[in-house]
């Protein structure tokens, strides 16, 4: 899925999403938001929460805020 979002690249640093976590950079996450499950929980839980997850799953995550981003920008 990486590559769908940044062509020739494997891998992706994770570890750049932790800022999404914390709020969505437009104050506003919309209702299908993979991260609203997890609004309830403190910043630190949310890291347990995303570090325990598997990468096909912060891909999804990954997917998701480019693409809403870019919608929201138009």
């Amino acid at each position: 899925m990486v590559e769908r979002l940044y062509p020739g690249k494997k891998e992706y640093d994770y570890n750049k999403l932790y800022g999404i976590l914390y709020a969505c950079p437009t104050n506003n996450r919309i209702e299908n938001c993979p991260l609203s499950e997890v609004s309830h929980l403190s910043f630190k839980e949310k890291l347990i929460w995303f570090d325990g997850l598997d990468t096909e799953k912060k891909d999804c995550i990954l997917v998701h805020h480019v693409e809403c981003s870019q919608k929201k920008r138009k």
